[in-house]
C-alpha cells in the first residue's frame, strides 16, 4: 500500500492543531487482529457507554436552544443517534487506533461555516445542509486501556461536491481525497465546538482561533523583541480579529438515516433559531524591514559579495572615529577599532565528536535523566526548558519546571537575562515516536536578533551549549549546533515561514519513504531533518534507556540514513 502522510490530520483528531508533526502509515483493518479486535471493542463502549450519554448531554446541552427560540416548533428532549456501523473504518497511524463511525441526529445544530479570508466565493445557505455529515471518532493509544472520543463534522465546500457529484460519504479522517477542501469542525460530545479547522486538497491549512489568543503560548520562537533590557517575548506583530457570525440551523428528523433501509428514508425540517459568532483572530507580522543585502549601498560589503567598505571618505565613522574605516554590518558596527573583525557567529561550534560527548553528558545530568524517565511513555507532550544561572559557565546549568502541553504540542518562551534565566536549550517528548522536526531544531532564542542585543562572548556561548533534546518511548535525540552562521540563516529562514519548513519536512520525509521500502516512519524524519538542516545541526539518539551510548546520525552519499560514531571511526 502507498503510505501517506496522514499525521496532520490525525494530530488534529488527537490534538487539534499540532506544532509536532510525523510520519504516519494508514492501515486498513483487514487482516489486522489487533485493529480487528480494537473495532470491536469500540462498538461495545459505543453501545455500553456513548450513545446514551450522547443522547443525554445533546437533550441537556445545546439542544436547549431549541426550547428557547422556538418551543413552539421544536423541543430539546428525545434526541435519537443512529450509527451506521457497515460505513465504519478503523486505521491504526503512529500508534494510535481510531474508528470512525457516520453519525446522525433526530435534531441537530449546525453552523454554517464561511471565513472571509477564506474567499469561499459563495455565502453557505440552507441547500448544504445535506452535504454537512458527522462523524464519532472512538480512538485510543496502543497498550492503553481507556478510550477516548470526540465528533467531527465535515463541512465540503461546493466545488469539491460538485467534482464528486455530491458523493463524498468515502472520506475519513486519515483517508480524505487528494483534492477535499472544505471545513472539519471539532466538536465534544454535547456538540459545543472545540476548533475549526481549514483543509485544501487534503491537507490542513489553518486552524481557526475563536478566542482572543495569548501570544505568549506561542511555540514560535520567532518574532522576538525585548521588553527589557535583557529579556525576549515573542512579538512584532499584531493580533487582528474579525468578528464572524454564522447562522444555526436546527435540522429535524424523522425517519432512519440508514442508506440500506430504503423504506425508512429520514425526512428533514429546518430552520434557523439562533446565531453563532465569535472572532477570527490572527496573527500579522509588522512589515518587515528590508534585507540587508537588498539596500545598493552596501553591495560593496563582504556580506553581500564586496570586496569591503570602500573609501571611508571624511567624517566619522559607525564607531565614532574620525575618518575611521569601521562600517555598519548586519550585526551592528563592525571593523576598524570596533575590535570586531566579523560577525561574531560565523563559527565552527560543535563538531560531531563534541556533539556525541555533549549529547551523553546531559543525558547524565540527574535532573535531565528525571526528566527523561517522566516524559518517556507519557500519552502528552511535556516539556523542560534547560538554564544556566552564569551566561559564561555552562557548570551552572539547571533544569526548569515541567510545562504540560497537548497530546502533540508545548508552548515555551525563551529568555536571557538573569531575572528570568539564561535559556540554554530545552527538552519534550514525542508522544507518537516522530522524530525531530524543524521546529523541534530551531525553536530557542532568535540569534539574529540577539546578536544586536549582547555581547560576542555570550552569543558564542550560547551556540557552543545550545541543546534540544527530543524523548520517545524508544529513543533520545539531541540537537547540538554545528555551524553557527549556517544555523543563524537556517533559522531566520525558519521564522519567516515556519509552516513552509514543516511542508519542505514531510516531503522530504515521504519521498525518502517512497523511494525505501524497509524504511521506517522515525529514519525518513530523521532524513527529512537532515536533509534541510544537515549543515547546521548536529543530530545525534541513543537508546532510551542507555548511557553513553549516543551515535552520530548523517546522511551518506546515496542519501541514506547512516549511524556513526564520530569520537572512534
Amino acid at each position: 500500500m502507498k503510505r501517506q502522510t496522514q499525521f496532520l490530520l490525525l494530530a488534529f483528531l488527537v490534538s487539534i492543531f499540532s506544532c509536532q508533526k510525523e510520519f504516519t502509515e494508514n492501515i486498513d483493518d483487514a487482516g489486522s487482529k489487533e485493529i480487528a479486535d480494537f473495532t470491536k471493542a469500540g462498538r461495545a463502549y459505543y453501545h455500553r457507554e456513548l450513545k446514551v450519554r450522547m443522547q443525554k448531554r445533546l437533550a441537556d446541552g445545546r439542544m436547549q436552544i431549541l426550547a428557547t427560540k422556538s418551543p413552539d416548533r421544536f423541543s430539546a428532549d428525545n434526541v435519537h443517534i443512529y450509527s451506521i456501523w457497515k460505513k465504519a473504518y478503523t486505521s491504526q497511524v503512529a500508534g494510535t487506533l481510531a474508528l470512525e463511525v457516520p453519525i446522525s441526529y433526530s435534531k441537530r445544530l449546525v453552523s454554517l461555516i464561511a471565513v472571509p479570508r477564506d474567499s469561499l466565493g459563495y455565502i453557505p445557505d440552507q441547500t448544504m445542509l445535506s452535504t454537512i455529515f458527522d462523524r464519532l471518532v472512538i480512538y485510543k493509544q496502543q497498550g492503553k486501556e481507556s478510550f477516548q472520543q470526540k465528533v467531527i463534522r465535515y463541512h465540503p465546500d461546493k466545488a469539491y461536491l460538485e467534482r464528486h457529484k455530491y458523493d463524498v460519504s468515502h472520506n475519513y479522517l486519515t483517508r480524505l481525497d487528494e483534492d477535499f477542501t472544505g471545513y472539519l469542525e471539532y466538536l465534544t460530545l454535547e456538540g459545543d465546538r472545540t476548533a475549526i479547522v481549514r483543509v485544501v486538497d487534503g491537507r490542513p491549512v489553518k486552524r481557526y482561533i475563536t478566542r482572543t489568543p495569548n501570544v505568549q503560548l506561542s511555540m514560535k520562537a520567532k518574532d522576538v523583541v525585548p521588553d527589557s533590557a535583557d529579556t525576549m517575548t515573542p512579538m512584532s506583530g499584531d493580533w487582528e480579529c474579525v468578528e464572524i457570525c454564522e447562522p444555526i440551523w436546527a435540522e429535524v428528523c424523522v425517519g432512519n438515516p440508514d442508506p440500506d433501509d430504503p423504506d425508512q428514508d429520514d425526512i428533514c425540517y429546518e430552520e434557523i433559531v439562533d446565531e453563532e459568532c465569535w472572532e477570527d483572530c490572527y496573527y500579522v507580522d509588522d512589515p518587515e524591514e528590508p534585507e540587508f543585502c537588498d539596500d545598493p549601498y552596501n553591495w560593496d560589503l563582504p556580506e553581500c559579495g564586496g570586496e569591503g567598505p570602500g573609501d571611508p571618505g571624511h567624517g566619522y565613522d559607525c564607531n565614532g572615529d574620525l575618518n575611521g574605516s569601521a562600517y555598519m554590518s548586519y550585526c551592528g558596527c563592525i571593523g576598524g577599532n570596533t575590535g570586531l573583525s566579523d560577525c561574531s557567529t560565523d563559527s565552527i561550534q560543535n563538531d560531531p565528536c563534541d556533539a556525541v560527548t555533549k549529547a551523553n553528558q546531559i543525558k547524565n545530568k540527574p535532573a535531565v535523566s528525571t526528566g527523561i524517565n517522566n516524559i518517556k511513555n507519557s500519552s502528552t507532550e511535556i516539556g523542560y526548558k534547560f538554564f544556566v544561572t552564569s551566561k559564561d559557565n555552562y557548570n551552572t546549568f539547571y533544569v526548569g519546571p515541567a510545562i504540560s502541553g497537548g497530546t502533540s504540542v508545548w508552548a515555551p518562551s525563551f529568555t536571557w537575562n538573569p531575572s528570568n534565566g539564561y535559556s540554554i536549550g530545552h527538552m519534550h517528548n514525542h508522544p507518537q515516536g516522530s522524530a525531530p522536526n524543524p521546529t523541534d531544531a530551531m525553536a530557542g532564542i532568535d540569534l539574529a536578533f540577539m546578536q544586536s542585543l549582547h555581547t560576542t562572548s555570550e552569543i558564542n556561548f550560547y551556540t557552543k551549549n545550545f541543546s534540544s533534546v527530543i524523548v520517545t518511548s524508544s529513543y533520545i535525540y539531541t540537537i547540538t549546533i554545528k555551524n553557527a552562521a549556517q544555523y543563524k540563516i537556517d533559522q531566520a529562514n525558519f521564522y519567516a515561514n515556519s509552516t513552509s519548513a514543516e511542508n519542505t519536512w514531510v516531503t522530504h520525509g515521504q519521498s525518502y519513504l517512497n523511494s525505501n521500502a524497509s524504511a521506517s516512519v522515525q529514519e525518513a524524519g530523521e532524513y527529512a531533518l537532515l536533509k534541510m538542516y544537515g549543515n547546521s545541526i548536529n543530530l545525534t539518539r541513543q537508546s532510551v534507556n542507555s548511557n553513553n551510548n549516543n551515535i552520530e546520525l548523517r546522511l551518506n552519499t546515496s542519501n541514506k540514513v547512516v549511524s556513526f560514531n564520530p569520537c572512534n571511526p
